[in-house]
């Protein structure tokens, strides 16, 4: 995704669970760049099944 939508990103943190049987992980990273804007990248995630959020 990366590649395709040229995005640079830095990888903050992430994380790995187990919730009632089912593997459930975070990862937060921090756009340093991207060629399409943050809403777009937003829905980008979303096309791809991945649930995100933009913090402050």
């Amino acid at each position: 995704m990366s590649r395709e939508h040229r995005v640079n990103f830095n990888l903050v943190n992430g994380t790995l669970a187990d919730i009632k049987g089912t593997p459930f992980g975070q990862l937060l990273v921090g756009v340093v760049k991207s060629d399409i804007p943050l809403a777009d990248l937003q829905t980008v995630f979303h096309e791809k099944g991945v649930d995100c959020e933009v913090l402050p």
